[in-house]
Order: C-alpha cells, then structure tokens, then sequence
C-alpha cells in the first residue's frame, strides 16, 4: 500500500508546479497539433460527401424539372379540353378561360396562350370569310404551301400579340417540327429555340403545342390523328423566364446549365453565378434567334474541379442535357458533420478555454484572502448601522417563551432594563409586555410563520419605573431550505407619544354634531379607517372602534342605488388628490334611511402615502325640505303643461325664460329650442316694430291685449290673441312680462276665406255671361249685373230701380207677373222657362230665364233671384236644324238626287267618305264614283230593282277621289209626291273596309300561322285530309316531313324573341322555296314545321327515296348560316318523315309518327332525318306503361332512397349521397335511368323531388342526435324543374322549419345546364338558399356548355367531376387533362372539389395527388339503405362531429 501521508509533499509540489504559467503554454501546444491531424481526416471526408449529395440533388433537380415541364402542359391540355367539352369555341369563351387561369401567377414567361388552326390550301378562304376580319385579317407569311396552322385566337390581347393573328406557324421549321411530333404522338411537343417576335426576330422563346382533334373521330394510328387533327393549342414562352421559375436558384442547392442536346449542344439556360463552387464562372450565355451560344466567350468556363454531374432530360420530343455544379452550401446541412476549419477552431477554442481555467485557479487563490478581510469590516459596518437606527433591533428564536439572540437600540429607553439581561436569559422580553396583549401577540406571529408572511401589531409594554408605555412591532420569519423557521428579525419602535395625541384628538372630536375621520387605501384596495370620532354612532349606528376594525361595517350600511356612484366618486377624488364632497343615502339597522353629506381632504403622510382627513354630516331634515318643495314645483308644472292657453313669460330683455307645453306644441318647438332666445326670433320682422310699441306700454305697467303672428319652427305663421302683463321685481322694477297666448289662426283663417269669397263672388257676378238682377217683393229691381244691362240696352243705373215685368215683351208681361207673384208667395219653387224680353229701343230677343226665392243666411226673405241667358241664336239654329232633319235623319253618308240621277244635295259624311266636297259632287251624277269591279249587267239589275220596288240595297265598290277603290253598303230610296211619281233619290251608305279587313283577318287567324303566313295545324289538317282522300283515288304515296330546329330555345333565350321570330321567318321562307308548288309547308307553332308532299309514286320505295332526296335538299338548304341583323346565326334541323297512302292512317296517326321519327332523328345526334320505325311504336307504349306505373308508385310509396358514402382525403365519410330506388312489385328494381328522363318530361319529378327532399331533411333530424352521424351532410340531386318552381326556396324552408334539420349539412347538386338556362334567376334563387344556410355542389361539371364568366357568378361551395371523367383517368390522356383542370378551376374560385365513380385505388391516388378533396364510388361504398349505411360507418375512421 502507498503511503498516502509519505506523499503528501510531492503533491505539494504537483499542485505548486502546475500553478505555474508555462505548464498552460506546453499543453495548448499540444492540443494545436492534435487539432490540425484531425482537421485533414474531415477535410478528405466531406469531399466525398459533397459528391454524393451533387448526385442526389442533381437526381432531385431533373425530376422537379420534368415535374414543372409538365406543370406547363397541363394549362395547355385544359385548353384542349375546352375543345372537347364544346362544339365551338369563340373568342370570348378563350378570353374567358384564359382570365380565369390568372396565368401571369401560374405560368411565368408566358407571352402568349392561343389556338392554330390546321389547314389544307382548300380551306383558306372559307377561314378568312367566317373570321370575318376583312381585310385586316390575312395569313403570313404569304406563299402557296400545302399545309398551314394559322393563329385564329390569342391571350392576353397586347399589341405584340396581336401581331400573331394570322401567323402560320407551319411556315417556321422549329414550328413544323414540334407540330408534327405533337400530331402524330397525340402527346405535348416542344418547339427549339424560337424568336417570340417573328416579324422582326427578338426575345429567345420555347413553342408548347398540344393537338386538338375533331370530335368523335378515331386515334388509334398515325394515319386516323393526322385525318382527324382540327389545330393546336399552343402557348409561346420566353426562354429565361421560364426556365428560372422553373428552376428556383435561390432554393436549390446546385446550379445547373441546360444545353439542348438535339440542337448542337446549343445553351438554353445557366444559373452559374455568385453561388458556383471551385472555380466555375458567373457569366449566363447570351441566345441568338434560334438558342445557340452568341459566341465562344460567352460559353461559361468550368475549371476540371467542379466535375459536374450531367443527366439527360426528355420531354416533348426534345431532349436536354443538364449539367449540375456543386454551391458552397452543398454538405453544409447535414446535423453532426463538421468542416476541417470548424475542426480546427473548436480545438482552440478549448485549448485556449483549458489554458483560461488554469490562469483563473490561481487568480482565485490570491482572492481568497482579500474576502476575509471585507467580511470583518462588514460586520463593523452592521454593529454601525443596528446602533443608531431609530427603534429597537432583535432577533429572537422561536419558543416558550421566545429566546432573544441578539437586541440593540433603543430597548435600555423603552424598557429601563440593560441589554444583557435579555440576551443572557436572566429576564425575558415577553415578562414585560402587558398581559391582555401578549396572547394576541403570540397568535399573531405563529400565525404570520405558517403563512411565510410578516406580521404588524402595537401593545403595551412595561418600563421599569412602573409605567406602561406603547410599543409598535414589525418583524418577519427566515426559515431553513425545508421551510422550517430558524429565528425571527424585527424592529420595535416606541409610540407612547403617538398614542396620547390620539386621545387627546378623542376628547376633542367626540362632542362634536358630525362625525371626524381618518382614512387611507391600503395596497390592496380595501379602505382603513385611522381614526372616527364617537359620532358615527349616532350616525351609522356603528361604534367607533368597530368601523376602525373594518370599514366594511359602514360600507354596507349605503343605500344599495348610491353605492356605484359613491365608489365612482371617490375614486376619482382619489386619483386627483382632490377634495372629495358628496351625499348619498344609508340604511340602518333597524331600517331607518338618512342622507348624510361627506367632505374629505387629502394629506400626505411620513411614509408619501396619502390620508384622508374630514366629516359626515346627517343632512336628512335639508333633503326632505328639497323634495317637499320639488313636489310643489312639479304640481305646478303639471298644472301650466296642462293648460290649453299657451304660457309665455320673457325676463327684461325680452329673452324667453319659461314656455308651457301648449305654446311649445303651437309652435312646434322643444322647449330648450326657445328658452334664452329673443322673443323677436320668433315673430316677422314686419311685425318687431309693433311688438315693440307694446313692450313699451308693459313697461309703462299697463296691461295689453292684441293680436299677434308668429313663426313656427316650420316656417309657417300662426296667429295668437294675446293678453299680457308686466312683471316687477321687489324694488318694483320692470322685470320681464307674463302673456297668455290662445291661438286663433283658424279664426283668422276664416276671416280671410270670407273676404276671398265675397271678393270673388263680386267679381263672377261682374263678369258673368248671363244677366244676373235681384228683385224685392214689390218686383222691383234692386240689383243688376253689367251682363244683364248690356242685355237690355241701358245702363245698370237705370235697370236699377225699374220693374222687373216692364222689361218682359208685352205679349208675355202678363202671364210673367203672375208666375213672379207665385214665386214670391211660395206657391211654386223655382221657375226655369224661355221668354221673349223687351228692349229700351222696342227689339226684342229670347232669353232663358232660371229664378228662385233669395233668403240671406238668417232665412229671413230677400226677394227673388233672377238668371237671364240671350238664346236668341240657340232658337234660330234650332229651326234650321228641324228643317235639316226631314232631310239628313241618319249620320251615314247621304245623296240626293233628281230622277235623272244629278246630285242635288249630299251630307258632311259624304264629303268625309268619297273625298268630294258638296260643291264638287252637286250637279255631277254617281257616276263619278264608279269603280272598275262592277260590269253593266250588274247597274241595269241595280235600277231593276229601283224601278220595280223603289229601292234597292247592297254591297258595293265605290271609287274614291283619290282613285281608291274601296267596298260600301249602299240603300236607294225613291221619294214620290202625292202622284206617287218620283221626284228624288235618296242614298244612304256606309264604308266596309274594316268589316272586309276583320274579316279577312279572321280568316288568316283561322287557318294561317300570324308570324310565317304559313297554313297552320287547323289549315294543314284540312289539306292533309284532301291528301288522303287524293291519294285514295289516284293510288300515289304522299309524305309528311316533321322539321325541328337544333338549340332553337338557346337561341331564343341568349339572342331575344325577336331575333328568334327573325330566324322562324327565314326558316320559311327557305322552306317553301325547297318543296313544289303543289307541296304544302305549314308551322305548327314554336320551331316545329311540317311539309307534306302529295302525289309521289305508286311504289312506296320510289316515294321514300324522293322524299328522302328532299328531305336532305331541307337540310341543305337549312344549314348556312343566317344573318340576323348583326348576328350571323346558324341553326340545323332534325327531320322525321312518314309516308301515307289513302285513308290508311288517320291524320293524327301520322303526325304522331312523324313525330316520334324527328325524336329519333334528335337522339341520332342532329341535323339528319329518320323515317318512322314500327319499333318506335311498341317503345312508346312500353313508355306510356312505365308512365302509368310511375303515377301508381307515387300514390303508393313504392320509392326508397339509398345513401353513397362521400370520403375526404383521409378516408373518413363526410357525407351521402341520396340515390333514390324504385322496388316496383312489377318489375323489380327499376333504374333511375329508366324512369328519372320520364319523370322529368311528364312533371312527375316534382312529387317525387319533393318526397326525396323531405326524406333527407327528416333522415338529417335523426341524425344530428347520434355523435356518429352527427357532423354528416346530404347531398340531394334538383331537378331543372323543380328548381325553377317559385315556391322552391319557401317549400325549402318550411320543410327544414318542420324537420328542424339542420341547413348547414344539406347539400343540393345542380347541373350546370339547369342554372345557364336562366342564370339572373338562378343567382336570386340560389342566393336565397344559401341564406337558409344551405349549401350548393355543381354536378357533373365538363360534360355540358361550361361557361367560366356564368361560373364565378354562381354561389357555390363544391364542384363534382363526373364519372365519365374518372372512368378512364389511368388510360385516356384527355381525361386526365381534364379531371386536373377542373381541380384547378375549382381551387381557383375556393371552392371544394369531389369525384364520382372512383372504382380503384389508383384512380383515388391519381385525384389525390392532383388536389382531390372528396371522392366517391364503389372503392368504397356502394349506395345503400339506412342499417347497412350504419354498419359501415361503424366499421370506418371517425368523421366530423357536429
């Protein structure tokens, strides 16, 4: 064994050696070489590394580039798929399309997005003229060559590229070159470097071309893509700014050069720069025109170091070689590897941080000494400093009693006792302290222990000389790390003096009537009471030692309504250090309420802090008087605002001082609106100046009372009567006036009215046409109107005052005195007769005379009331026209002749009928009149009849001075006198255009259509049946061509009804020049014609192959296009042709079959003809049992619905689909397929629309109760029909308001083809909806018109991409394309996307990866009812919760 003690002094020397500064020197030596071996081995060690990672990343980079090529393309394929979901595509549905890409986002470097057409040489001017461009439009370059692919369309629509339109891009060889790769590949294809600005070359560009084919047509070989190719979509990019978005250099971890392997290593792209690693050079290749390296200096220069790593990229028929170089930063990321230079450096730093540790041990070591000495001069500081503090010292040691370790201070003052004897045990503290206080002393500092708190208390204290003196302590625990006290410290301070100030304050205060206190917030909020004098008592019902203890006692006792508002008081005084004042109310404890009054002053204490010094007063008996005399005054008030008159009360200089409700409702104002305003403000300026003379008399004291106007707040004026005196003040000084106010403007208004009547009764009775007189009741004349002395001849002086009778003509004077005396006596009423009137100067004339009794507004007899009006003229033209009668009794056209036929007279009818006036037709005989339609014959039969009966009527033409022939019923009468010889002819006529007009008119409406003039169904029917009957008699075949226009609703719904009857007119009239003359073309309403063809042939083989021949010449002739004012339109026909021979068939029969033959014509893709087929017939009736069966299923409940799952990308079911099935006991399980269509043509869907949508709703109701069906929606297929009903979205509500389902998780799919038929009404409609909460899914999105302007406009929350799409998702390239552009589009608008009729899971992880949400198919469930819909969900991942 070592003997440890013998080594003791080497260790010694050890410890002093290594104490020394040059041992610190040799090991940070050797640490460095250390350090530097180790740094090579990593050095050798991330150079492999950094080539393995240039592989991985240069791997990574080529696949991300193919990746984002690809990116490119697929923008392209969705502009293929345009062409594939539409017959056509305009220039607006690619300028639509294109805006909703927002390609400058999605497609940087693109410079333009368009369609070529592929052309031969034949189809250059049937392109030019349906661009309809004129000359602006024309093909460059120019040249004959065999094929063109000319830019018909490009976005977006710059000056630059507009340049495009026209360019055949088959005349450029890179162009060609692609384009024929893309043909026949049927593939994207990828032009060499092209200059983007063709006509004076420019920005180095790449050409994208992806083929569009014609519809419909096979793809199968090379031969069937180049025969079926209609253009290309194509998308021009510049080169630079392509390939850097493509390649993010500031992402990537290598740089790359991409040269184009096919076009002699000519370089396309390098993003060698600031970011090259070993040597490799920073400049990018300028491009020429075709992509190849400006010159050899420009080529970037790579040092053999950098070794780059060089894969191959294909795409679209070219190929790339990409080289990839090695940044800094390659290898730098890997967690744990460190560089040699970091190597090297942690070394030293730990060399140096050794040597550190050695050079501060024995820095540590000479400290030590120093620190002992400033520990003994720090406890001379602390003896110091416990010396001369103002109090007393200690600490003591927990116990019974407690033991004092150490005390100094003031303790020999405050006790009379020295030190020691405390300290030594000889006498304990507590021996001193008064009995009554030392338990509460001691429970108050065990307690404050427990708590870890310090503690605060006074007590009494003993001196030696027998005194009691008082004491304040504040001490606090120190506890060991268990928490266990170990000792406690304080101070103790002797407050005997303060004491006995505060009794001497007591003995002041407590006879004092208010209640004297202190008060101060402490930290924590809670008010402390210092001091209260003994008066709270009194007040509060309170002792004033109980509110020192806790003031909550007095807080409690304030009114529950005044405590917010006596809180919020003070805390602002408090916040301000202001005077706080207020009152507020207090409950007592034996319920007694008083208000006190509380004033308060702030003053600073030793500490800094803030107390509150002041009193409470009872102010009960004060606030009791306030409300007594408040009451009083509200009495009065009432009493004022009750009054009718309006009260008015102004001080000395006329500003109002008090207004009554009454006056304030006269006038309209609110009474803050007039008190302090002048009185002028309210009255007319016109109006001051008086107002002013009556304040004077006011002032004078009179007393005054007038009439006044006044303004209303309206600006109207109302008039008051006013009676007002003046007020004085005690020294008996003017001091205002007091006025009541009654408003008499409807008096006034009255007054008025009166004095406008008078006036213009004056003036109507100065002015009137007739003589207007009075006369008293002697026959008197006492007054007289201007009209009636005009009448007389005189003057009104001197009718005035004459007999009224004197002025009757003598014959009549008698018989008037007598019916005036019987109108004065009563005995008559009135009289109204006419009389012939004597003038002054002996003429006389015929007036009409009116007169009654006068009575003046007492009833009390006035005389008479006389009207005459001259009828002088009236009788004279009342004779002519008795003698005119005899002779023009009737109001039609009349003539008079002599027996010899000579005008002798005829009416203003006549003149207004033939043109002739009675001057030119007098003296002339009828034959002026006569017209061309009648012969000879027919006028010797006309004066036949004349001579032989004495008159004659008929219908006849007559011709017009203005040569119109025109039809007239005429009737001539023969005036014989007393011999019975003629001596005149009367003729008495009408005109009967219009009746012939209506008349003819009925007949068209009767049996021609009013738009076409063709024959109509009723017209068509008659010669149909004279067809049958024809052909029965001749043997020959007829035909019956049903047309029907193609899309005739969509035009008439996007162009106008106008422009629609437009093309029916035009449709006719190519019709009726297709046919024979002997052929009947008819229109049987809407778009429908029907054409028959009698008379064709014996064989009923040569018929159909004539009526087949001019059935295609229809078609033919139907196809061009129309021009339609500005529109240029095409519309095609669909034909079914029925043959028909004798009475075989009836005519119903064959328009039935005619019918159904044009159906199938439609269903056979359009614009063709069918002939009728028998087996169309046995369908029809298998149709109409199944529509039968329909109806029954319906009234008996035979439907059911099944529900799909819908999954998220997850696999969690957020949703079902509601399938409805039909178990027909009859036939089975019927598909939807069947009986859906003919539901939808009979209106049946609407009941079962109906039943479906309540199914949902109640199955939603049930559901949302059950935590695993809760969070579920049901998606429920709309029909067209129902959807447009008006009541859709009220039935809506009322079934979600019955079912209290829940709206948010209702889904309703609609096609897009249902919403474009009316879109303005399906946004209202939809809008409505979703307001209920409900949401929309667009079903079958792509397999219709898919109109992107009519889509943004739409409220949806999901689209659906049909099953067609998914079928063939893994195989056809085209579905592909589209299934990822309707994603796209989806997430471009917001909105989520789902996909039906996913079967596989590698159609699932396709969608997926695309961007899918939801999907749904037989992957994962197949429909089903309610119990096995259940059990599933059971069996999947939890879904949503509600």
């Amino acid at each position: 064994m070592i003997d440890v003690i013998a080594l003791q002094p080497l260790f010694e020397r050890l410890k002093l050696f290594l104490g020394r500064p040059a041992v610190s020197w040799l090991v940070l030596g050797g640490s460095v070489l250390a350090t530097l071996l180790v740094s090579l081995d990593v050095a050798e060690r991330n150079r492999e590394s950094i080539r393995l990672q240039l592989q991985q990343e240069a791997e990574h980079q080529s696949r991300n580039l193919r990746g984002k090529l690809h990116g490119y393309t697929y923008i392209l394929i969705g502009g293929k798929a345009l062409f594939d979901a539409s017959d056509s595509v305009t220039a607006t549905d690619w300028q639509q399309y294109s805006q909703s890409l927002e390609m400058d986002h999605t497609l940087p470097g693109l410079q333009a997005f368009g369609f070529s057409r592929y052309l031969g040489a034949a189809d250059l001017s049937q392109v030019t003229q349906a661009a309809r461009l004129g000359d602006a439009f024309r093909i460059w370059p120019q040249g004959q060559r065999e094929r063109y692919a000319v830019v018909q369309m490009v976005e977006p629509p710059s000056a630059e590229n507009r340049l495009l339109i026209g360019f055949d891009g088959y005349s450029d060889p890179a162009c060609r070159t692609a384009m024929d790769h893309a043909r026949d590949s049927g593939e994207p294809a990828m032009s060499a470097m092209v200059p983007l600005k063709l006509r004076q070359g420019g920005t180095p560009g790449i050409m994208i071309f992806v083929p569009v084919y014609r519809h419909k047509l096979p793809l199968h070989t090379i031969e069937q893509r180049r025969a079926a190719l209609y253009g290309f979509v194509f998308g021009a990019f510049r080169a630079r700014d392509m390939l850097q978005h493509i390649y993010d250099a500031d992402d990537a971890k290598v740089d790359v050069q991409l040269l184009d392997a096919a076009g002699q290593g000519a370089l396309l792209f390098s993003s060698l720069g600031k970011h090259s690693r070993e040597g490799a050079t920073t400049s990018l290749s300028g491009l020429s025109d075709r992509g190849k390296a400006s010159d050899a200096a420009d080529q970037p220069q790579i040092t053999q170091a950098a070794r780059p790593h060089i894969t191959t990229v294909e795409f679209g028929g070219r190929r790339w070689e990409a080289r990839f170089f090695s940044r800094p930063t390659l290898g730098g990321n890997h967690p744990g590897s460190l560089s040699p230079l970091q190597v090297l450096l942690i070394g030293l730093t730990g060399n140096l941080l050794l040597f550190a540790v050695l050079h501060e041990q024995i820095r540590h070591r000479r400290e030590q000494s120093y620190v002992a000495q400033a520990l003994r001069a720090s406890r001379d500081r602390f003896s110091a400093l416990v010396d001369n503090v103002p109090g007393t010292v200690f600490r003591c040691e927990p116990g019974s009693p407690w033991k004092i370790l150490f005390m100094g201070g003031e303790t020999e003052v405050s006790t009379g006792h020295p030190i020691g004897r405390f300290i030594s045990g000889d006498m304990y503290y507590s021996t001193q302290i008064h009995p009554d206080d030392l338990p509460g002393i001691e429970a108050l500092a065990y307690q404050a222990i427990r708590q870890h708190t310090g503690w605060v208390i006074e007590y009494r204290v003993r001196h030696c000389s027998g005194q009691w003196r008082w004491a304040k302590l504040h001490a606090r625990a120190v506890y060991d790390t268990n928490g266990q006290p170990l000792f406690a410290d304080g101070v103790i301070f002797d407050i005997t003096a303060a004491k006995q100030a505060e009794q001497d304050l007591h003995a002041l205060t407590d006879h004092l009537p208010v209640a004297v206190y202190r008060y101060r917030l402490e930290a924590d909020g809670r008010p402390r009471v210092l001091y209260v004098s003994s008066a709270i008592r009194d007040l509060f019902g309170v002792s004033a030692e109980t509110a020192m203890q806790d003031a909550g006692k007095l807080l409690q006792r304030i009114h529950p309504e005044d405590l917010p508002g006596f809180i919020a008081a003070d805390r602002v005084a408090s916040d301000a250090l202001a005077e706080f004042s207020h009152e507020m109310r207090i409950v007592r404890d034996d319920g007694q309420v008083r208000w006190l009054y509380l004033n308060s002053v702030p003053q600073q204490m030793a500490d800094g802090s803030y107390a509150y010094n002041g009193f409470i007063e009872d102010v009960t008996a004060r606030r009791q008087a306030q409300q007594q005399l408040q009451h009083s005054e509200a009495n009065l008030r009432r009493l004022i605002d009750t009054a009718t008159e309006g009260i008015w009360s102004i001080d000395a200089n006329l500003c109002t001082r008090f207004v009554n409700q009454s006056l304030l409702d006269m006038l309209g104002y609110q009474a803050e609106e007039m008190l302090g305003r002048r009185i002028d403000e309210f009255l007319f300026p016109e109006d001051v100046a008086d107002h002013q003379q009556q304040m004077a008399l006011r002032k004078a004291g009179q007393s005054t009372r007038y009439e006044r106007r006044a303004r209303c707040k309206d600006g109207s004026e109302r008039w008051f009567l006013v009676s007002a005196r003046s007020i004085e003040d005690e020294q008996g000084r003017f001091d205002g006036s007091f006025a009541m106010v009654s408003d008499i403007t409807a008096i006034n208004q009255a007054r008025q009215a009166l004095a406008e009547r008078e006036s213009l009764l004056q003036q109507i009775f100065d002015t009137s046409s007739v003589g207007i007189f009075l006369v008293d009741g002697s026959g008197v004349i006492t007054h007289a109107n201007r009209r009636m002395a005009e009448m007389f001849h005189c003057s009104i002086e001197q009718m005035v005052g004459s007999e009224y009778v004197s002025h009757v003509h003598p014959r009549e004077r008698h018989v008037s005195r007598q019916r005036m005396l019987a109108l004065l006596k009563s005995e008559i009423g009135a009289v109204d007769l006419e009389r012939l009137y004597w003038r002054a100067d002996g003429s006389s004339f015929w007036g009409n005379l009116t007169g009654r009794r006068f009575v003046d507004p007492h009833g009390a007899e006035m005389g008479l009331l006389g009207v005459i009006a001259d009828i002088t003229d009236r009788h004279v033209f009342e004779e002519e026209l008795r003698v005119a009668a005899t002779t023009f009794q009737i109001q039609e056209g009349i003539i008079v002749t002599d027996p010899a036929g000579v005008i002798l007279r005829v009416n203003p009818a006549f003149s207004d009928t033939t043109g002739y006036s009675a001057a030119e037709a007098v003296g002339k005989t009828p034959a002026i009149l006569r017209s061309s339609r009648h012969d000879a014959l027919f006028f010797r039969e006309m004066w036949a009849s004349l001579l032989q009966a004495g008159k004659w009527q008929g219908e006849l033409w007559n011709r017009r001075k203005s040569g119109e022939e025109y039809p007239q019923w005429l009737a001539i009468t023969g005036v014989r006198d007393e011999n019975q010889r003629v001596t005149h002819y009367v003729g008495a006529f009408h005109d009967i255009t219009e009746r012939k007009a209506a008349e003819e008119e009925i007949r068209n409406l009767a049996f021609y259509d009013p738009l076409t003039q063709l024959p109509n169904r009723r017209l068509l029917m008659d010669r149909l049946q004279q067809g049958l009957a024809s052909s029965a008699r001749n043997g020959l075949y007829g035909a019956l061509i049903f047309i029907d226009l193609d899309n005739f609703k969509t035009l008439n719904d996007t162009l106008g009804h106008d422009l629609g009857d437009q093309l029916l007119l035009a449709v006719a009239r190519r019709l009726q020049g297709s046919v024979r003359e002997g052929d009947t073309v008819a229109r049987l309403g809407g778009d429908e014609f029907i054409v028959m063809l009698p008379a064709l042939h014996a064989s009923a083989t040569q018929a159909a192959t004539q009526v087949e021949l001019i059935g295609e010449k229809i078609i033919s002739e139907l196809n061009p296009a129309y021009q339609l004012g500005k529109h240029e339109v095409r519309s095609t026909p669909s034909l079914g042709i029925t043959l028909f021979h004798a009475h075989e068939t009836s005519v119903e029969e064959l328009l039935k079959r005619a019918d159904m033959a044009m159906y199938q014509a439609k269903a056979a893709g359009r614009n063709t003809l069918r002939f009728f087929d028998p087996q169309m017939q046995q369908r029809i009736n298998a149709r109409v049992e199944l529509e039968s069966e329909l109806y029954q299923a319906i009234e008996r409940h035979e439907f059911e619905l099944y529900y799909q799952p819908q999954v998220d990308r997850s696999g969690c079911c957020v949703g079902v689909e509601a399938l409805i099935r039909w178990p027909s006991p009859r036939r089975g399980m019927v598909s939807p397929a069947e009986f859906i269509p003919l539901a939808e043509e009979t209106g049946q869907i609407l009941s079962i629309g109906h039943w479906v949508l309540l199914q949902a709703c109640e199955q939603l109701a049930r559901w949302q109760h059950d935590p695993l069906t809760a969070g579920l929606t049901i998606a429920v297929n709309v029909s067209p029909k129902q959807f447009r009903l008006p009541v859709f979205v009220e039935e809506l509500r009322q079934m979600l308001q019955h079912t209290a389902a829940n709206p948010a998780r209702l889904k309703l799919e609609l096609t897009e083809g249902m919403l474009l038929s009316d879109i303005d009404d399906a946004i209202t409609k939809m809008n409505a909806v979703q307001a209920l909460g409900v949401q929309f899914s667009l079903d079958d999105f792509g397999t219709g018109y898919s109109s992107l302007s009519y889509l943004k406009q739409l409220p949806l929350n999901q689209m659906k991409i049909d099953q067609s799409f998914v079928r063939d998702i893994l195989t056809n390239f085209n579905d592909t394309a589209i299934c990822r552009a309707v994603i796209a589009l989806g997430k471009s608008l917001g909105l989520r996307v789902i996909a039906e009729g996913v079967e596989t899971e590698a159609q699932w992880t396709l969608l997926q990866a695309e961007g899918c949400d939801e999907a749904q198919g037989y992957l994962f469930a197949r429909p089903q009812p309610i119990p096995q819909l259940e059990t599933w969900l059971r069996s999947r991942p939890a879904g949503p919760t509600a």
